[in-house]
This record gives C-alpha cells, sequence and structure tokens, in this order.
C-alpha cells in the first residue's frame, strides 16, 4: 500500500497536480491575459528550473512579452531518448510556467555518441581542435567568436570526481560531445529564427550556450529565480559579478561619503 501512495504522490508532483502548484496556476490565469501579436520574436525559456523559480518566471514573462511582443517558447536539453523527450512534453503541459504564457516548449536531444548527432562532421572538426589545445588555455576555448570551454570544464567537474580538467578522460571527450551538440543546435536555431530574449536559470554548465549565443548577437539575457532577475551582458556573462565594478562604483561617490563609509566599515 505504501508503495502505491508513495508512486501516486510522485505522479501527482510530475504533473503538477499538487494542491499549491495547482492554485499557482490558477493565480496566473486569473491575472495573465497575452493579446496576439504580429511580433516573430522567441523569448526562450529554460524549464529546467526549480520549482521555486516559477515564481519568478511568472511575472518576467508576461511582462517581457507584454513590452517587447511575441511568444514565448520553453526548452529542456535532455538524453535523446523517446520516452524522456514524451515525459518532458506532457510535464510541460501541466506546469506552472504552461500558465504564465510559455505555451509551446522545445526539446533539444542531447547526445553522447557522436555518430547519433546531425552536426557529425562539425564536432569532429572541433574535438581535432580540442586534442591539440592544453588543459590551460581550454576554458578559453571558443567557437565562432563564443567562449564555451569554462561551460564544458563546469559539465566535466560536474560529472565525477575530478579535481581537475583531463583533456585525454575518456569521459571529457563523452561531455565535450554533448556540450558541442548542444551548441550547433543552438547555433542553427538563433540563424533560423528570430529571438527576442533568453532566460536561464544559470549562466553555467551546459545552461549556459544558449545565453552566450544571444549575447555573441546582442539579445537581452537573463537570469530568473526565486530571488532575483538578472540581466547578464558580454562583457559580464555571469549573473551576480557587479563586485568587479565595487571598486571604480565607489571612487565615483562624494568625498565625504567614502571616507564616512570607510569609518563605518572598520
Amino acid at each position: 500500500m505504501n508503495f502505491i501512495f508513495e508512486k501516486f504522490n510522485n505522479l501527482k508532483k510530475f504533473l503538477g497536480l499538487e494542491i499549491g502548484v495547482r492554485k499557482f496556476r490558477n493565480f496566473n490565469k486569473s491575472r495573465i491575459s497575452l493579446r496576439p501579436t504580429s511580433v516573430d520574436g522567441i523569448l526562450l525559456v529554460e524549464t529546467q528550473q526549480p520549482s521555486a523559480n516559477d515564481i519568478g518566471l511568472s511575472f518576467f514573462i508576461p511582462q517581457f512579452l507584454t513590452m517587447n511582443g511575441g511568444k514565448a517558447i520553453g526548452y529542456s536539453m535532455i538524453p535523446a531518448k523517446w520516452i524522456t523527450k514524451s515525459k518532458q512534453a506532457l510535464r510541460h503541459n501541466f506546469s506552472v510556467l504552461s500558465s504564465a504564457g510559455c505555451n509551446e516548449h522545445l526539446l533539444v536531444p542531447s547526445y553522447s555518441d557522436i555518430n547519433k548527432s546531425k552536426y557529425c562532421e562539425r564536432i569532429k572538426e572541433e574535438i581535432f581542435i580540442v586534442e591539440k589545445m592544453d588543459s590551460a588555455n581550454f576554458e578559453n576555448y571558443q567557437i565562432d567568436g563564443v567562449i564555451i570551454g569554462d561551460l564544458v570544464y563546469d559539465v566535466y567537474l560536474r560529472s565525477g570526481s575530478q579535481a581537475t580538467l583531463d583533456l585525454k578522460d575518456p569521459i571529457f571527450m563523452i561531455k565535450l560531445v554533448e556540450s558541442l551538440n548542444y551548441f550547433f543546435f543552438w547555433q542553427e536555431y538563433f540563424s533560423k529564427n528570430v529571438i527576442s530574449g533568453v532566460c536561464v536559470s544559470h549562466c553555467v554548465y551546459n545552461f549556459g550556450i544558449p545565453l552566450r549565443i544571444a549575447l555573441k548577437y546582442g539579445i537581452p539575457s537573463f537570469q530568473v529565480n526565486a530571488e532575483s532577475i538578472y540581466r547578464v551582458n558580454s562583457e559580464f556573462p555571469h549573473a551576480y559579478t557587479e563586485f568587479k565594478n565595487y571598486r571604480s562604483d565607489f571612487i565615483k561617490l562624494p568625498k565625504e561619503i567614502r571616507e564616512s563609509a570607510v569609518v563605518e566599515a572598520k
């Protein structure tokens, strides 16, 4: 009986049928009324986010669409298995984001087997380049002017207990292929569609790939979560990096404020 009860609760959670989620969806439906627009722009919204982020996104998405027009498309970057894709598509239909104006859903498949990717030849070309690189320089590895080396680095370290980067590790090559497949997918997608904005949960790992491509083209890019809405730029592609300007911003303050601040800080 406990087994059945547990499975039932898991199904409710998966489909967003918990009372709190249902109430928030109804709340969104009662206050959000987006009118059809002739603008072609697409706001890309990552859907692999903690449920708490749905609160911020429920206000961000309709506001962005009201100001810029177009439509919002949610996307998931997942393994290329039909059951996984089916589950994600079903889940999105019952999600809070679908009630916030993110009606369409895009599944971006992940391939660790290079021969299964439609970008096989391009990936092989990049692997040839990476194999000639030094680990110390890989963090700045880029394709067509878009730096992704640090993102792949993050993915690799997160995959296991590796203390640092090892370009000869077979696991690294698997993660590299996955990241390159994502990169070429998004590069093609951006070239074929009008993208008005990108919204991610994190600026790191493979989640940061569409964001980096967007920044290359000057497309507004955001990290939205339960606590904040942060707009990143090409100079600072990571959220929460304003501390880098603290010294120069402090110098711009009037002298009396700077002096009193130093005294208070002591």
